[in-house]
């Protein structure tokens, strides 16, 4: 199931609001790059995926954690605000800020290896723009969808999923995940 009617989720205009939260704290790539590039070298956020997710040289991909599971005390302060909205939204168990590099393809594939493609689980991923470049496309169980500033787009990580940056601008966006039995499907 792939939707993009974020009016599905009763606090719908938080994920909005959150975004906007995000947008304004965002200081520049260049800062973000440099955090990650630490973290890396110093190992010190066990939840880093950093720019080799894919054990790729030429994908750019970057998750920061905001919220649920390990937050660094640099990204607890930076999004506070983005923070206080998540913990207030009904079924809310992780968020992350995803980096998508210029000219980036994100290979397909799905969030837990350990378990089946196309097992349920019991999440929505709400991945939600913050900066959209033109040519920022999902692709979730084969259907693509061109993403854009504040657009969601919602579905099963066990969906095989890919993504496409075909710009020479950073894509950020806001990956909620929110438990299913929270949308009004």
């Amino acid at each position: 199931m792939l939707l993009t009617d974020l009016s599905l989720y009763p606090a719908n205009k938080k994920i909005i609001e959150a975004c906007e939260q995000v947008a304004r704290q965002i200081d520049s790539i260049k800062e973000f790059e440099q955090y990650w590039y630490d973290v890396a070298k110093n190992e010190t956020v066990p939840d880093y995926d950093g720019n080799d997710v894919c054990g790729r040289e030429d994908v750019k991909l970057s998750y920061m954690p905001i919220y649920g599971g390990s937050v660094s005390n640099f990204v607890e302060a930076k999004f506070k605000s983005v923070i206080d909205l998540l913990i207030n939204m009904a079924g809310v168990s992780k968020a992350s800020i995803v980096f998508i590099g210029p000219n980036s393809l994100v290979p397909r594939h799905i969030d837990d290896d350990k378990i089946p493609a196309y097992t349920n689980s019991n999440c929505f991923n709400v991945f939600t723009g913050v900066a959209v470049p033109n040519n920022a496309t999902i692709i979730v169980d084969g259907e693509a969808v061109v993403h854009a500033k504040h657009k969601a787009i919602i579905f099963d990580a066990q969906q095989p999923h890919s993504a496409k940056n075909e710009s020479n601008d950073w894509w950020i966006s806001l990956l909620i995940y929110i438990e299913k039995d929270k949308f009004n499907l």
